[in-house]
């Protein structure tokens, strides 16, 4: 008996220790979805008893009144804006540190932390809409203050994909398994969803503290099983870095310590910054800032079309003649099956588009932005159940870009820079909140009355601009031989102590000597080619060398304490060291 139940704890540990994000971000999402449908008719009711509660005319649980239900309507908007930005706010900004502290120090606090300031959050919606508690609804805006400064519940998947791209160094792979993560996400989410039509009854308390007991399974995964390699270098770099002189190091005073912690956040914030803006061959930074983009509308998007109260004001309409009037089961059903629809085309685009068809990373984002404009199409002008069904169907795409995005930045910047260009997932959600909120809230308080559907038009013809953007990034990439590092990592994959190519390497070999992905071309030929400027490339890298060792006396002697020494440029040193130049072994 105890041995079959150590073959099966140990079974379970091997899952867990492979698909440890997949499972942290499943109870995450499933908890907060379930949750939040929940809460979703409270606060809409909440809102109106703000400005209605005193009135023996208006019933708030059962609203026929249409110049009433304008009001409430276009009242939850500016809620909503002032909730959002009050976490957004803080989030902005630690976002950035924390991306950045994460390729130093490792992605476990982040997870952890942005845990802990999601539940904080939550645990105060059971005060505010427990009729027992009945406390002020005001109160969530310095409670969401608060949990912004954690980096609330953005910080998580984006932790979790920088923390694949530690691990994984395949692109190609990459991308698989950044699908099945958003796999796992959509899963819950859609689980979270069907929970609710089918337990549309549950206390707001009772589904607060399920989601809580969810993100504490969350919390103990994330302390079990998530690695912490700080300053793990994992590719060469051509930026500088910040060393730490040794007195500073084994400084364990109060001071000392408080210190090193403001000159590392400086640091952090500079390299952060540094990774958005500074010069990049070719189009690279474009490239990112275009993508970047694109994946900020996508999460709006996703968010305000799901989870937002706006979109539940608008399901929530009852006395205009096409208004849905639709309740937390009929939404949470329709969330349900609207993310089912992203599992089958998640599915479909990362094992069939991507492995059978083998379509570019910017393809699989222009599809998604496609699915997702023609989702919000039909949103705009649906008046029956049929048609907002029908409208989660033609999305189900939409969900591609999260992936893509994740393997398309990975060839635009080296390894050690990944988890600050995938702070894009953060930070870019945060910016778009902070700037397109202002602008959605205010479009659906003037359009509300006349149009209330004009606000997910307007969303989905931004989308079509950014398609048109990512097109000539598709084109424009391959053009700079962003694709070539695939070639050049697939014709050296077995060979554990060859280091990565830097990608502007592999830029500049398919440029200028013209090395495509082809079929038709036999490895033998492939190899060959490759092998052929690796030598090329060694004879430039033993000149910059031999010219380092000619000059090491004189740089020991001028070389100033925040610089890297002399002896790390050294041949034998390849793997113990971030270069300033480009280089390839």
């Amino acid at each position: 008996m105890l041995k079959t139940f150590k073959n099966i704890w140990r079974t379970f540990s091997l899952i867990f220790s492979y698909c440890c994000t997949e499972f942290i971000l499943f109870f995450i999402y499933f908890g907060w979805i379930f949750a939040q449908s929940i809460e979703s008719p409270g606060i809409y009711q909440k809102i109106c008893l703000i400005y209605y509660n005193t009135s023996n005319i208006v019933d708030c649980t059962n609203i026929n009144d249409g110049d009433v239900e304008d009001e409430i309507q276009q009242r939850t908007a500016q809620w909503y804006l002032y909730t959002s930005l009050a976490y957004m706010v803080p989030a902005l900004f630690v976002d950035t540190i924390l991306g950045a502290y994460g390729d130093k120090y490792g992605r476990r606090f982040n997870i952890l932390f942005g845990i802990i300031g999601l539940a904080f959050s939550q645990f105060f919606y059971i005060i505010i809409l427990n009729p027992s508690i009945n406390a002020p609804y005001w109160i969530m805006i310095p409670v969401l203050f608060v949990s912004g400064f954690t980096g609330f519940i953005n910080t998580i998947p984006a932790s979790c994909n920088a923390y694949l791209a530690d691990q994984i160094s395949d692109t190609s792979s990459l991308t698989i398994r950044s699908g099945i993560l958003s796999l796992f996400q959509l899963i819950a989410s859609s689980l979270g969803g069907i929970c609710v039509g089918l337990l549309y009854y549950v206390s707001v308390t009772n589904a607060v503290i399920i989601e809580l007991v969810f993100f504490s399974l969350s919390f103990l995964i994330v302390l079990w099983k998530v690695k912490h390699n700080p300053n793990k270098i994992r590719t060469f770099s051509i930026e500088p870095i910040y060393e730490e002189n040794e007195i500073n190091q084994n400084n364990k005073s109060f001071y000392g310590i408080f210190k090193n912690i403001i000159i590392d956040i400086k640091y952090l914030l500079l390299n952060g910054w540094r990774t958005y803006t500074k010069k990049r061959s070719g189009n690279k930074r474009l490239f990112m800032w275009i993508t970047g983009g694109a994946l900020m509308i996508s999460y709006t998007t996703s968010v305000e079309t799901r989870m937002s109260s706006v979109m539940n004001s608008y399901a929530f309409r009852r006395t205009d003649d096409d208004a849905l009037d639709w309740d937390s089961k009929r939404l949470g059903f329709w969330n349900g099956i609207g993310y089912g629809s992203l599992i089958v085309g998640t599915f479909i685009g990362v094992f069939i588009f991507k492995r059978i068809f083998k379509f570019q990373e910017t393809t699989l984002i222009i599809i998604s932005l496609l699915s997702s404009s023609s989702r919000l199409f039909l949103i705009a002008f649906a008046t029956t159940d049929f048609q907002m069904y029908l409208a989660n169907i033609c999305g189900c795409f939409a969900s591609l870009i999260q992936p893509a995005t994740v393997s398309f930045i990975s060839q635009l910047v080296s390894l050690d820079e990944v988890g600050r260009a995938f702070a894009l997932f953060g930070i870019g959600s945060n910016i778009t909140f902070i700037i397109i909120n202002l602008i959605f809230s205010s479009i659906y308080i003037l359009c509300e009355t006349w149009m209330p559907g004009f606000l997910f038009l307007f969303i989905g013809i931004i989308q079509i601009i950014f398609v048109i953007a990512m097109i000539w990034v598709h084109y424009q990439s391959k053009v700079e031989g962003i694709s070539a590092i695939k070639i050049v990592r697939d014709n050296t994959a077995g060979n554990e102590q060859r280091p990565r190519m830097s990608i502007d390497v592999s830029s500049f070999i398919n440029r200028h000597f013209n090395i495509k992905q082809n079929n038709d071309i036999n490895d033998t030929n492939k190899v060959a080619t490759l092998t052929s400027l690796k030598k090329v490339l060694r004879n430039k890298l033993s000149q910059n060398s031999n010219t380092n060792v000619r000059n090491e006396n004189i740089e020991q002697q001028n070389r100033p304490v925040n610089t890297i020494s002399t002896n790390l440029m050294k041949l034998n040193n390849y793997y113990e060291r971030r270069a300033s130049i480009i280089t390839f072994h």
